[in-house]
């Protein structure tokens, strides 16, 4: 077997224990363990995911990639697929809203939503960005909207809810936690909105590590099919609500929200669960307690071993 398929072999055998078929696009573009100085082409994975699936390493079909018995996951994909399309659609109102918010630059999809392989009872994962030294104002008043618009995930009101686990300011682009499992998440975000001059590429570039862990072809583009062209009014309300707030009252007020926050954050039993990680500072607001990192990167290793790939 060539490098070449060993990389495609991990790959597939990754979004295999996401209960996921990649499709050959998909593959290419998160092409596990390549070295950042090789160039590889669409066509070459074409080719070697022929071979192997002549050696029966791998099986295809409808344009999907799998590991030998788990067709199953083609049908399933499409139906996620499908999920994913009508989360799309419920949420996009709300995320037309949100330039409405002051200190807004940037939002996301991520997690399962992002990568096409939502369940229907799943909700919406977003990464914000916001102007430095106002991401605890940025976030009370992104809650409050979505709240108000009936799009906040909380209790247990969770299918197709947004869910508000990850701020980051424009200052602070580059995400700490560098593994796979997060290589593979941060590599897949799709750019829902930017606003105020920012640029998509700027998260991308400040998170180069990503390409240590996956892929090193065509980092996601500044715009895609789904990201939303901001309404100039809710952006100049925005704007005008910005001079306001850049002000000794808005820097006020910005303190006073840390420390409300910061008290409620640190109170809740959540934030000490060691399985996840929860964050709260003036640069990232992380709140993933409940990660399955572990658990997935176990699962993967074992599969590797299984396979003799180590």
């Amino acid at each position: 077997m060539s490098e070449l398929e060993k990389y495609i072999l991990r790959t597939v055998v990754y979004y295999d224990v996401l209960d996921m078929a990649p499709t050959t696009y998909e593959i290419w573009r998160n092409l596990l363990n390549a070295r950042n100085n090789e160039q590889i082409f669409l066509g070459s994975i074409i080719v070697s995911l022929d071979d192997l699936a002549t050696q029966k390493i791998i099986e295809q079909k409808w344009g999907f990639n799998f590991l030998p018995g788990r067709e199953n996951l083609c049908v399933e994909r499409l139906d996620k697929l499908n999920l994913t399309d009508e989360k799309w659609k419920k949420a996009r109102r709300a995320f037309s809203m949100l330039a409405l918010v002051p200190y807004l630059r940037m939002v996301f999809a991520s997690g399962s939503f992002a990568l096409g392989n939502t369940e229907r009872a799943s909700d919406i994962d977003i990464l914000v960005v916001l102007k430095r030294e106002r991401i605890w104002t940025g976030r009370l008043i992104i809650t409050i909207l979505l709240h108000i618009l009936g799009m906040r995930r909380h209790g247990t009101k969770i299918s197709n809810r947004i869910c508000l686990n990850h701020f980051i300011t424009d200052a602070s682009l580059q995400i700490p936690f560098r593994s796979l499992y997060n290589a593979h998440i941060y590599a897949n975000l799709v750019p829902i909105m930017t606003v105020h001059g920012a640029e998509a590429e700027g998260f991308f570039k400040a998170n180069k590590w990503i390409n240590d862990f996956v892929g090193v072809n065509d980092r996601l583009p500044p715009s895609s099919r789904r990201t939303i062209k901001p309404n100039k009014i809710l952006l100049k309300i925005a704007s005008v609500s910005e001079v306001l707030l850049n002000t000794p009252i808005g820097g006020w007020l910005e303190g006073l929200l840390k420390n409300i926050q910061q008290r409620r954050i640190s109170s809740n039993p959540v934030t000490h669960n060691n399985i996840g990680h929860v964050l709260a500072n003036d640069d990232m607001l992380a709140f993933h307690p409940d990660s399955p990192e572990h658990e997935i990167i176990n699962k993967f290793n074992k599969k590797l071993v299984e396979l003799g790939l180590g």
